[in-house]
């Protein structure tokens, strides 16, 4: 998950990054929001789900620095963390499949991911690959992690076949750097696996910047990316930071999405 454009992990771990409120804040909404999820469609219902794809796009190096010396785990390490809850209080009596996928650009922050962070959290042995069993009291818990170094908009179409070809219930997290790292188009080719649903961050900050410069040579970037010609037009760019144009960019982000990101059905979540 990504804290910063200037988030730098070392292939051993000994250089992380310092964690941020903001991106503490995302974590902490990512692994409950997991942990519910898995309660509600596994653990709820005559016959809950059982098998489930879980993308991270943006992994980042799976750990930060903390306050003094403690450690604190990213997107990666909690969303397996939350998913062992989700079942453990779900208490069903039949076993739960569960695939990751942790995507990132730079492979100096998979192998910080594989080599430390998995470590630290007492996960390494989930790093060949292959599929493990986690004991809960009532029923068993299947593990698999992939690592896929590239770009996310590179891989995409690897994640979306193996969502689509495990069928049950599929899941992606988003949390990229800027406006531009994931398409409108991407966005609708994971809306249209049957059972899936994203988790989106997008950055007010980076819409203020493309809004004060709609004119300049990021418009048509821009654009074709995100397919927003027509919308912003009516923020006033002359007072951004006045709640109501902060409202304005919001209204507008989700009537875009909205309007771009799904071929035929609003059954779907993001969160921005």
């Amino acid at each position: 998950m990504s804290a910063s454009p200037q988030a730098e992990w070392s292939a051993d771990g000994k250089d992380i990054p310092p964690i941020d409120l903001h991106t503490k804040a995302k974590h902490q909404i990512l692994e409950k929001y997991i942990e519910n999820l898995i309660i509600t469609l596994y653990g709820k219902g005559r016959y809950g789900e059982t098998k489930f794809t879980l993308i991270d796009g943006f992994c980042g190096g799976g750990i930060y620095k903390n306050s003094g010396e403690e450690e604190w785990f990213g997107s990666p390490i909690r969303m397996i963390q939350a998913v062992r809850e989700g079942f453990k209080k779900s208490k069903r009596q039949y076993a739960l499949d569960v695939k990751y996928i942790f995507i990132d650009a730079k492979k100096a922050h998979l192998d910080c991911l594989k080599n430390y962070a998995m470590k630290q959290s007492g996960l390494d042995y989930l790093i060949d690959e292959q599929v493990h069993e986690y004991i809960g009291e009532t029923s068993t818990l299947r593990e698999e992690c992939n690592f896929e170094h590239g770009e996310f908009e590179s891989l995409k179409n690897l994640a979306i076949l193996i969502a689509n070809s495990r069928k049950g219930h599929s899941f992606f997290f988003l949390d990229p750097f800027g406006w531009s790292d994931v398409s409108m188009e991407t966005l609708r080719m994971i809306n249209d696996i049957s059972g899936s649903e994203i988790l989106y961050t997008y950055m007010i900050n980076f819409l203020k910047r493309f809004v004060i410069g709609k004119y300049g040579s990021s418009t048509n970037t821009f654009e074709n990316i995100l397919e927003s010609k027509g919308y912003y037009e009516k923020v006033n760019i002359d007072n951004l930071d006045a709640t109501g144009e902060q409202f304005c960019l919001r209204n507008e982000s989700m009537r875009l999405f909205r309007d771009r990101g799904f071929k035929c059905s609003f059954q779907k979540r993001y969160l921005l």
